[in-house]
């Protein structure tokens, strides 16, 4: 059979239309082929290739066809190439909607301005293109940018209008554009309008509370992400850890790290923007031990990453890491940059660091990155903190243009070294640029140097130069001047100026009353406050500090009532901090009844406050109150813990009540008290002074650890009860163990020596504590040998002793000595002695009435008087002793000449019953060390 021919199939122009038909399959082949090779390189983003592509197409003019114009404006976009975009775009006659919405997006990803890519939205409804949820994304994304409020509410009508509102990605846009125009209520209702909301609604919430710092409820919405299993995006991760960073939250960050961990154990070492995160966030919580183990195990490490690793060692003050990893950084080729070079100049702040921040300098003066007032305002700083303001001054002069920041730096500089002169001949340059704008910054180092050096008139010419320009005297500045005012002595002024704020706030409260407390007006400080109060206006812990100071200080009188009345209304931290601090200042001013009237009314059930009543009491030998009170804890069923049985036993210590302590040691847990070394050594110290030797070693056996403070606790208790050869048996064995002996530990063994008169073990010891270098000269030490030496008659020694020791004498080892000399009747060396002590301490009435007594002795009656009258004019009151007995598991208390005892009638009829029964069996008291004065009549009593 023939086989037919393209020519019979085409007639008689066969060849011609075979022809055309050929040329028609070519070039359709050769247009399929361009658009699809077009579209792959959109798809792959290869610009390379695409930029040949697009000649080839450009050659063949299919730049303006419809399925290539919006390809070739996205290729752009690829490239970056905004203006190619719009020529394709201009060219074209009637474009397609998809060229519209390539060039929308092209507006919106190269950072064309928001009024553009509104406008060709707006000329997009003008032509009637039907709108598309991505055209609706790029318009929303330009009202973001500018924060045209207005214009991305019209969006949000009309993506409502066209039944978008239900696609998550336009619902994400409505919540960025929202929170990002800080209507956070619009950006809520629209993420509560999806009932099944993904990790891009959260996600885009969360960013925006962190951004616009509701970072509270940021991180309320992650952790509720978290509950209904919604899993987070590497950039929820950020966001959260972000919100972390910015509250310092550290327990909530590293949750977010332990969550990151449990998704995927190697996700934060391989994305180096979560790790970074990560890094600033444990740097800005102070925990530089977690950033540097989350830096140790990062894959990827960038500049950034080294620098924040860099700014949370700064924020720390570790200079030494700083430099180190700085170094490291430079090893491992990683350029720095200007933040980088700003962190390393910030803590060259001293004559050994300056080399480094010279080096730096020299760095940026050879290769400048680029023109930054930061760094050069950093470079200046670095100089003045060093104490070279020669260079800071040269660095400041080598700037091109001077700003505000570079004048108040310098200004800074010669402030913080007290160059009044300086400052000012500075200001009255900086006054000739017309372009400086003087605020609160450029005028706090002209009020702080005039602080600084006192130079109350040079105060009031700035302030005088503020009132006349008209310039805003803003809250910092009236602080400064308060300050000012009341450190020089004028407090008038300074609340002149405090009377004519319309509002007051805690700054300048709070400068007021510093300036009465430094003035030592404590009374007018507390009136002051006691008014505010009255007022409505709530302290802070700053101002409560400086309060405190009024409150405590012993010049201070005034009414205790006022204080207890107006003071506290609310029990917080700031609130016990002063409570404990009034409460010190009437246990300290021996008001013992004012002080638990005020705590029996505000201490409640904060166990805090108990446990410091308990410990402030039995330092000042409340020792019986101290029993009360832990008693009465008990009974309220406040949890007692370590410390405060600590002072528990203290105070049985001091009474020698051994059935109370016996009967706390029952009721503190075994575990509790075996573990915990400082309770352990306290119940140890306990037995041994109340002479049960053995029922301490069963305590200290018992003990998990054995530190030092358990070891000198037996030592010290077999030397209290004078067994200096088990107290030594005890310090070899510690040897033994590895534990070397403190100060506490040689002055018991000393001590011991002393009271044993074992002159020659003494000395020995004495000299290993000498040639032992690691060994601190102590006072005690001496003190100890002093005694030693005078309770043997080497008297001449303990006084040439004192003369030569290494450290200067203290009141305690005079006073040994004094007595020593009494003893073996040695007057010129305790005369020596009383007039060292009457300079240490011309109150203290032991020293006159052991110097008396010796007087007396050797028959200088004439002298014996002088020195009494001598104590009479320093007012030197000996206090009451003060005498503890147990009977029946209670402990009783008794003042010499106090009447106030419960039984004080019972007991003085048996004492005078005991008396009468002695001389009837001819025990007659032995006055020869009784004080005698020339006339007994006449005998001085001091109260």
């Amino acid at each position: 059979m023939r086989t037919q021919t393209n020519s019979s199939i085409f007639g008689k122009h066969g060849i011609y239309w075979s022809r055309w038909f050929c040329h028609y399959t070519q070039s359709q082949t050769k247009l399929a082929n361009l658009l699809r090779l077009l579209k792959d390189c959109v798809k792959k983003k290869d610009a390379a290739v695409g930029t040949q592509v697009r000649e080839l197409i450009t050659r063949n003019g299919l730049q303006s066809h419809p399925l290539f114009a919006p390809l070739l404006i996205r290729l752009c976009v690829i490239s970056r190439l905004l203006q190619d975009a719009q020529d394709i775009f201009n060219a074209l006659v009637e474009p397609e909607p998809p060229s519209w919405y390539a060039m929308l997006h092209a507006y919106s990803k190269l950072g064309a301005p928001a009024s553009s890519t509104l406008s060709l939205f707006i000329q997009m409804l003008d032509c009637d293109v039907p709108l598309h949820p991505h055209a609706f994304v790029d318009a929303i994304k330009a009202c973001a940018s500018s924060r045209s409020l207005y214009q991305g509410i019209i969006m949000h009508v009309l993506i409502v209008e066209s039944g978008f509102e239900s696609q998550v990605h336009l619902g994400t846009a409505l919540i960025d554009m929202y929170t990002r125009c800080n209507a956070l209520q619009d950006a809520k209702n629209v993420f509560g309008h999806f009932t099944d909301k993904n990790v891009f609604l959260y996600t885009a919430l969360i960013s925006g509370l962190t951004q616009q710092g509701n970072v509270h409820e940021a991180i309320a919405l992650f952790v509720r992400m978290l509950k209904e299993g919604v899993k987070p995006s590497n950039v929820t991760y950020i966001c959260a850890i972000k919100a972390c960073s910015s509250i310092k939250t550290f327990d909530l960050g590293r949750l977010c790290h332990s969550q990151i961990v449990e998704e995927d154990s190697y996700l934060w070492m391989d994305d180096v923007i979560i790790s970074n995160t990560l890094l600033d966030m444990y740097g800005k919580c102070g925990s530089v031990e977690d950033a540097r183990c989350v830096f140790n195990v990062m894959r990827i490490r960038d500049v950034i990453t080294w620098t924040t690793m860099l700014e949370g060692y700064s924020m720390q003050a570790s200079q030494e890491e700083v430099f180190y990893l700085f170094q490291q950084m430079q090893q491992e080729g990683i350029q720095a940059g200007l933040v980088t070079y700003i962190i390393i100049l910030s803590v060259c702040f001293d004559s050994q660091s300056q080399t480094k921040g010279k080096s730096i300098h020299s760095v940026l003066l050879i290769n400048p990155l680029e023109s930054n007032i930061q760094v050069d305002s950093t470079i200046i700083n670095m100089y003045a903190k060093c104490g070279n303001l020669q260079e800071a001054r040269k660095s400041f002069d080598r700037l091109q243009v001077l700003d505000v920041v570079s004048w108040t730096t310098m200004l800074e500089a010669y402030a913080e070294q007290g160059d009044i002169e300086e400052v000012f001949v500075l200001f009255t340059q900086m006054q000739y640029y017309s372009d400086i704008e003087f605020d609160k910054v450029t005028f706090s180092p002209l009020l702080k140097v005039c602080t600084k050096v006192g130079a109350c008139d040079w105060g009031r010419y700035v302030h005088s130069w503020i009132i006349e320009r008209k310039c805003e005297l803003e809250v910092v500045l009236i602080g400064a001047l308060i300050d000012l005012y009341s450190k020089c002595g004028n407090i008038e002024d300074a609340h002149q100026l405090f009377n004519k704020m319309p509002v007051k706030n805690i700054i300048t409260v709070t400068t007021l009353l510093n300036g009465y407390t430094h003035l030592g007006f404590y009374e007018e400080a507390f009136s002051l406050y006691v008014q505010l109060r009255e007022d409505g206006f709530v302290p802070d812990h700053i101002m409560f500090n400086v309060l405190t100071k009024s409150c405590s200080n012993d010049a201070f009188e005034g009414d205790d009532k006022l204080m207890n009345q107006q003071t506290f209304e609310h029990h917080d931290d700031h609130n016990t901090l002063f409570l404990n601090k009034v409460l010190t200042r009437f246990i300290t001013h021996r008001k013992l009844e004012d002080a638990l009237d005020i705590f029996s009314q505000h201490a409640g059930q904060h166990k805090a406050t108990w446990s410091s009543m308990i410990a402030l009491l039995c330092k000042n030998n409340y020792c019986y109150v101290v029993l009360l009170l832990f008693e009465q804890m008990k009974q309220q069923g406040i949890k007692v813990e370590a410390p405060t049985y600590v002072w528990a036993l203290k105070a049985c210590t001091k009474m020698a009540a051994l059935e109370q302590g016996k009967f706390i040691h029952v009721q503190i847990d075994q575990n509790l008290w075996q573990a915990d070394s400082i309770l352990g050594s306290t119940l140890i110290d306990m037995y041994c002074k109340c002479n049960c030797l053995l029922t301490a070693e069963v305590v200290f056996n018992r003990l998990v650890k054995r530190d030092v403070v358990a070891w000198n606790s037996m030592i010290a208790g077999y030397a209290h009860n004078n067994d200096y050869r088990t107290a030594l048996i005890y310090f070899k064995s510690m040897q033994h163990v590895g534990i070397k002996p403190n100060e506490v530990v040689y002055i018991s063994l000393l001590s011991s020596c002393s009271s044993r008169g074992f002159i020659n073990e003494g000395l020995h010891l004495f000299q290993s504590i000498e040639l032992d270098v690691l060994m601190k000269p102590s006072v005690g030490y001496y003190h100890c040998m002093v005694d030693l030496c005078g309770r043997n008659g080497f008297l001449k020694e303990a006084n040439d002793l004192l003369l030569t020791m290494p450290i200067l004498p203290d009141l305690a080892a005079w006073m040994s000595l004094l007595s020593h000399s009494r003893t073996f009747g040695r007057v010129e060396i305790a005369t020596g002695c009383y007039q060292n002590i009457v300079m240490l301490d011309e109150s203290h009435a032991s020293s006159y009435e052991l110097m008396s007594k010796l007087y007396l002795d050797v028959g200088r009656v004439d002298d014996a008087n002088e020195v009494q009258e001598r104590r009479k004019q320093a007012h030197a009151r000996k206090k009451s002793a003060v005498a503890f007995i147990e009977v029946n598991n209670k402990v009783g208390i008794f003042l010499v000449g106090g009447r106030d005892h419960e039984q004080y009638q019972e007991v003085s009829c048996r004492l005078q019953n005991c008396y009468k029964y002695m001389r009837e069996f001819g025990f007659i008291p032995l006055v020869d060390s009784v004080l005698r004065l020339n006339n007994v009549e006449n005998e001085l009593v001091l109260p």
